[in-house]
């Protein structure tokens, strides 16, 4: 091999388009056989030069160096949690009360999307390169899981496009349910203790010290919204998304703008008929307004923001 150092950057590059377009854009353009082999010549030129392997490498996707403990992470910006409403009647409140502490009308348009049943993750890129991943924790600390977030496929170690300085990126890691029953049935035949459904599965595969038991699990990731944003303004939590979908990251499925609360009932009609037919298990949707000015004046109470509500099933 005349240059490997060369053939090993275009290797890292045309995996992570393949990881983009399978993970991302449901559209793989090559076959799982073929992807192996250029995975395979990928980890045969690290093993002969091992100075090429770095944590941007899709080598990591596999596993990296165990850690001694979890660090702690303080938020820059608190990962709030979300109020609840369970009734028509509940959702209009929450709207009055959002229009008395804005002084105003409050219309819309708002983003809604599934309530994921997953585990809450904030990951941190700075010019293009994923340098932290960390859990929600209590809102305000959280627990680094970097090593293990790295062996996430649907999570890139570095963004594509135009990404700004800094870009705090927040969503759910979760798993489609029929990798959770593929990953069951693998452990029973092991003999090894199966999960009580997805839910449990996903967090404490995450906080495995070892990054290759969490390697062995098929979590994927949806983001669905911003913490700190150096290098790029946005007027828009629906922009902001369509931005973050452009720099290779999954944004959250079946995102959509609707007018008015109405709208978010609608929505939360049509989920609650598709629920049983989506791959992967939500207890609800979400509603938010889109306008990000408009949130700021809203602002936050203790543990919750008041501009996002989440609309839950009954059971």
């Amino acid at each position: 091999m005349s240059d490997p150092r060369r053939r090993h950057a275009e290797l890292c590059r045309e995996i992570e388009k393949h990881n983009l377009q399978y993970y991302v854009l449901d559209n793989p353009l090559i076959s799982d056989a073929e992807y192996d082999k250029l995975y395979r010549e990928l980890l045969a030129i690290e093993k002969e030069h091992p100075e090429l392997v770095t944590p941007e490498s899709p080598s990591q996707k596999v596993g990296g160096q165990a850690i001694a403990d979890f660090a702690k992470v303080t938020h820059r910006l608190p990962m709030l949690s979300l109020d609840k409403v369970y009734s028509e009647d509940e959702l209009a409140d929450w709207l009055s009360v959002m229009e008395k502490e804005a002084g105003r009308p409050v219309t819309g348009p708002f983003t809604v999307e599934p309530k994921i049943d997953g585990d809450s993750i904030e990951l941190i890129y700075e010019k293009g390169a994923l340098r932290l991943a960390a859990t929600r924790g209590d809102g305000v600390v959280g627990e680094n899981v970097t090593h293990t977030v790295r062996t996430v496929r649907s999570i890139p170690a570095r963004l594509s496009g135009d990404p700004p300085d800094v870009i705090e990126v927040r969503g759910e890691l979760y798993m489609r349910l029929k990798d959770f029953d593929r990953l069951n049935r693998s452990l029973a035949e092991k003999g090894e203790k199966t999960f009580m459904n997805p839910r449990n599965a996903t967090p404490g595969s995450i906080r495995q010290k070892d990054p290759k038991m969490c390697a062995a699990r098929p979590i994927r990731f949806m983001a669905h919204g911003l913490g700190v944003v150096k290098g790029r303004f946005f007027a828009k939590h629906s922009d902001a998304l369509a931005h973050v979908k452009s720099l290779g990251l999954p944004v959250v499925d079946r995102l959509e703008l609707v007018p008015d609360v109405n709208g978010i009932l609608s929505y939360f009609n049509k989920m609650a008929e598709e629920r049983d037919r989506l791959d992967y298990e939500i207890d609800g949707v979400v509603a938010k307004i889109d306008d990000l000015a408009l949130r700021e004046t809203l602002g936050s109470r203790a543990k919750n923001p008041r501009w996002a509500i989440a609309v839950k099933f009954q059971s």
